[in-house]
């Protein structure tokens, strides 16, 4: 690298928004190529969702998100031990909002699977990482969209059977904005 480059390198870089969204852009077309989706247009990739850039992962929010469907069964949840773990796997206030969804909230979704009956906890935490990536996906109205996505991230291109009205509000439960 020449002296020039290295101190260039070395500057803190001011990219407006318009730049970044660009770049933005430019990586999710880069990664859906790599995943065999490169018939994206650029209104695709305008909207490829925050959450599904590789500088977001790990995706330790999908469990909660997968709870959000689980709300109902959560609820009625009498295993304390099971609860425990999951408030230390969401942290408490997400657990306690969850809890605290009423059944408006989701109106019109189709209900989850079935949680594991008690046993693992493993289990149970990858029951929810499942449903939580199924619900995420819900998010991404385009199904040419939702195909890239989940190829890019290596997911089942599976949708919860809840609105995308639904998902994007529980989405905003368990996932603080980012920038």
């Amino acid at each position: 690298m020449s002296e020039q480059a290295h101190r260039l390198s070395s500057l803190p870089r001011q990219v407006g928004p318009g730049l970044l969204k660009a770049e933005r852009m430019v990586q999710a077309a880069e990664l859906a190529a790599a995943a065999g989706h490169a018939r994206l247009s650029w209104a695709h990739l305008r909207e490829w969702p925050d959450w599904a850039r590789p500088e977001q992962l790990p995706f330790a929010w999908l469990r909660a998100l997968g709870a959000c469907w689980h709300a109902l069964e959560l609820q009625q949840c009498i295993d304390g031990a099971r609860l425990n773990t999951l408030c230390e796997d969401l942290g408490a206030p997400t657990l306690q909002a969850v809890l605290q969804l009423d059944r408006s909230s989701s109106a019109g979704a189709g209900g989850p699977p079935p949680l594991p009956p008690t046993g693992s906890a493993a289990d149970w935490r990858e029951a929810l990482a499942g449903d939580g990536r199924r619900v995420a996906l819900a998010t991404v109205v385009d199904p040419d969209l939702r195909a890239a996505v989940a190829a890019v991230l290596g997911w089942s291109d599976s949708v919860a059977p809840v609105s995308t009205v639904t998902a994007l509000r529980w989405m905003a439960l368990v996932q603080p904005a980012r920038t």
